[in-house]
Order: structure tokens, then sequence, then C-alpha cells
């Protein structure tokens, strides 16, 4: 599989890619020739890259890294997403806990002044 960046040619920076590219340490890749292509004529009009900017092409080989089975996975997503709900209704109970202590405080004050 090839992939493609624009690098700028004196500071080894490559582009981000849009319509007002910077230059990043990383930059975009981009999949397919074609999109490069039209990213590049899109841009030329404003001729934002010059004559100092090549394109890089890379040749990306597949190397499996780790194999995890599918329910794993779906069990560990499932997990993390039974943490985040359980830490957001703590965080929301902390919060009706601290409004109802305020208005019970405020009853308080306004009571005790009246008698």
């Amino acid at each position: 599989m090839k992939i493609y960046k624009i690098r700028n040619r004196d500071t080894g920076l490559f582009s981000t890619g849009g319509t007002y590219p910077r230059w990043e340490k990383v930059g975009k890749v981009w999949k397919a020739r074609n999109h490069l292509t039209n990213h590049l004529t899109t841009v030329a009009v404003e001729g934002v890259y010059g004559s100092n900017a090549d394109v890089v092409e890379y040749e990306v080989t597949e190397q499996a890294t780790s194999i995890q089975t599918v329910p794993d996975l779906i069990s560990g997503a499932l997990q993390r997403r039974e943490e985040k709900e359980a830490k957001r209704q703590a965080q929301l109970d902390r919060a009706r806990r601290e409004a109802r202590l305020a208005q019970y405080e405020a009853l308080k004050a306004e009571f005790e002044t009246k008698v």
C-alpha cells in the first residue's frame, strides 16, 4: 500500500493539507494519489507550496502487531463505557446534592430569620 505526504525541502516538515496548510513534524497522509493531486490543484491558485516542496511516496507493509478476539474487544469497550457512565452519574449525583444543600441552606436561613 502506498501513502503520500508533502515535505518542505528546507525544513523537512510536512504539510497539514487543507485550504491553508501549515508545516508540521508529522503532517497529513494521503492514502490515494488522486486525493493528493486534488489537494494540490485546489491550492495551486494560491501558490501555497511554490517550488520548495516535494511529494514523498511511502510503501507501507502490513504486519500484525497484536491479535484480540472480537468478544474480548467488545467486552472491554462495554466495560469502559459502563465505567464512564458510572463516573458521569456520580458527578451528576454530587452536583444534585450540592444544589439541594444550597437550596436547604437558603430555606433554612429564610425561615430562621422569620422566627
